[in-house]
């Protein structure tokens, strides 16, 4: 086995401008890996049996010069970002599966299985700090729900469609979460998805109605249209949610609600 070095002008990464490439016995040549110059000056300077490339190739484990890590996030993560100063902010975007849920209408002890869109939820969260640390206690100060249709994949491009039932803000998204709102203080990040488990099974009401396009869909037959999310659940009740239903926001996609700083595309 042989080692390949090559040092670009124009590295992808301008701090690991070094490619290494293992050429094997048959001749077959591995894909690239990357190293700083000052570790390839280093184990060039040591005896040729003791030199270990492998061990300081940016592998996972290994720690790059000024790394900064997230915490643990939770299941369906798309984006997070941070900002610190007097407080630690937090911002993080997650998924909620497509799927039939169990919720509650107004103040009976009744539960509905209600279908829901595949939806985006956008937390923005205030650290607890002590003198010393962070105590990682976060409490959530504002959450945003958005419909996504069906795809498999969730990109920067991927439009935002209107939550279509009660308990969000048509014109921004905002959730209100009513009785629930002293809830909202978690020990950690990755706890985010009971917070985003509650939101879909919560109770419901009439609070910001509903709202969607019963014309457009492909199977009209199957619509009946309704003006108030009672009627929603005596004609949907255990069915999954037509995506033909969704009502597209004006000009945001998931982009929109993902801070505008970002670390090198490039990346490693």
């Amino acid at each position: 086995m042989k080692y390949i070095f090559e040092l670009s002008t124009d590295p992808v990464n301008k701090d690991f401008p070094i490619e290494m490439r293992k050429k094997l016995s048959n001749g077959a040549v591995t894909p690239p890996r990357y190293m700083r110059v000052e570790d390839l000056a280093e184990l060039l300077s040591q005896p040729v049996e003791s030199v270990n490339f492998d061990a300081v190739v940016n592998e996972p484990g290994v720690k790059l010069d000024n790394e900064v890590g997230t915490p643990l996030l939770p299941l369906n993560t798309v984006s997070f970002s941070s900002a610190e100063g007097k407080a630690i902010y937090e911002r993080i975007l997650v998924t909620v599966p497509k799927g039939i849920y169990p919720i509650s209408y107004r103040d009976t002890d009744n539960t509905y299985l209600i279908g829901f869109p595949k939806l985006l939820m956008q937390f923005t969260l205030i650290g607890e700090r002590t003198e010393k640390h962070d105590t990682g206690k976060r409490r959530i100060i504002g959450t945003k729900v958005y419909a996504l249709k069906d795809e498999r994949l969730v990109k920067e491009s991927t439009p935002l469609y209107v939550f279509p039932f009660p308990n969000v803000n048509k014109s921004d998204g905002m959730v209100c979460w009513g009785g629930n709102s002293s809830d909202l203080l978690i020990n950690k990040l990755s706890e985010l998805d009971l917070i985003a488990t509650k939101f879909v099974t919560s109770a419901f009401n009439e609070d910001y109605n509903i709202l969607m396009d019963f014309t457009s869909s492909k199977e009209k037959e199957a619509v009946k249209p309704v003006k108030s999310f009672e009627e929603y659940i005596e004609a949907y009740e255990d069915t999954t949610f037509n995506d033909d239903l969704l009502i597209p926001t004006p000009n945001l996609n998931v982009a929109s609600l993902m801070c505008s700083t970002r670390i090198n595309k490039a990346g490693i």
